[in-house]
């Protein structure tokens, strides 16, 4: 979920704007995952302030939103909780 590449660098905030998101899916490089559940687990906060964490969040929710995925977890945390609600 923090991707570091040549063109797309998740560790610098700027990364992670919503013209990043038109982009991709203008390149066809947002799938089509209707009917899947996500849940993104381990997702660490090391290095990050907890705004940068926040815009990680919010690019991959609304990246999976497109998608037509159901984003049921979002969380740092590598642990599976029972109960959970969207994007704790």
């Amino acid at each position: 979920m923090r991707h570091v590449g040549q063109k797309y660098n998740f560790e610098i905030s700027g990364g992670l704007a919503k013209a990043r998101l038109d982009e991709l899916d203008a390149q066809g490089l947002v799938p089509k995952l209707q009917g899947v559940k996500v849940w993104i687990l381990g997702a660490h906060t090391n290095g990050l302030t907890p705004s940068h964490w926040m815009k990680l969040k919010d690019f991959w929710s609304e990246y999976l939103k497109r998608s037509g995925a159901e984003l049921i977890m979002f969380s740092p945390s590598r642990r599976l909780q029972e109960n959970t609600h969207e994007g704790q």
